[in-house]
């Protein structure tokens, strides 16, 4: 499950892999690291991630979203993106997934 709360650039969940194909053709040196960890639990986490890349024309673009994932089986059950002020919305969306969960879990 993919789900964008983020207001400008929102993507679908059908549209996901199109899009993330979509940014990495036009800004093939992209790269992507983890520059806070907000919550981690044995049920996902919450991560600030930061995109850096230039682009084929030559622009330089930053891009930091909050992420919220679920694991399922060792695998990404739920990938949701926030931006990346909105931290307070992402832990609440985290808590409430985790209360669902498991209760009395992490934090």
């Amino acid at each position: 499950m993919n789900i964008d709360h983020r207001r400008g650039a929102a993507v679908t969940s059908r549209h996901v892999i199109a899009y993330i194909q979509a940014a990495w053709d036009d800004s093939p040196d992209t790269r992507l690291y983890i520059a806070a960890v907000h919550r981690l639990s044995n049920i996902g986490t919450v991560v600030t991630h930061v995109m850096q890349g230039i682009s084929q024309e030559g622009f330089d673009a930053e891009w930091r979203d909050i992420h919220v994932l679920t694991f399922d089986n060792g695998l990404i059950g739920r990938s949701e993106l926030f931006e990346g002020s909105d931290l307070d919305a992402a832990l609440a969306r985290f808590d409430e997934l985790q209360s669902s969960e498991e209760p009395g879990a992490y934090p």
